[in-house]
């Protein structure tokens, strides 16, 4: 968030930001993340991150 903020001030807005934790995956550092385009609201970008590793992870789905 602060990464957003400091260089890409007001051109995003977080839409979600939770922890992507379940069975499957056991992997409480794994996060879903969607960030929308503020210039345009039909823009959204969806990735899931680890906050540990700090990876992004973009979805097949």
């Amino acid at each position: 968030m602060e990464y957003l903020k400091m260089h890409h001030e007001n051109e995003y807005e977080i839409l979600t930001f939770k922890r992507n934790f379940n069975t499957a995956n056991m992997n409480p550092d794994l996060f879903w993340v969607e960030i929308g385009l503020v210039e345009n609201p039909k823009v959204i970008i969806s990735f899931e991150w680890d906050a540990k590793e700090k990876a992004l992870y973009i979805s097949a789905y």
